[in-house]
């Protein structure tokens, strides 16, 4: 089980998420704390996730936006 990161059980759950978060990316990983895989990219997502805001804050200082 990935314990870096945070768990979202339900789909009403990854609503709200979503829904609710005016401010930061929310990037979602759907899979399994079991598989191999999942648990690498919940790795390389942890390790990367201060790199990733600050980038995303620098573009938005800059007024830039992607869709």
């Amino acid at each position: 089980m990935s314990y870096m990161l945070q768990h979202l059980t339900s789909g009403w759950d990854v609503d709200q998420a979503i829904i609710n978060e005016e401010e930061r990316l929310v990037c979602i990983r759907f899979g399994h704390d079991y598989d191999p895989d999942c648990m690498k990219m919940d790795e390389l997502l942890f390790k990367v996730a201060d790199d990733i805001k600050n980038f995303f804050q620098n573009l938005h200082d800059h007024h830039f936006y992607m869709l």
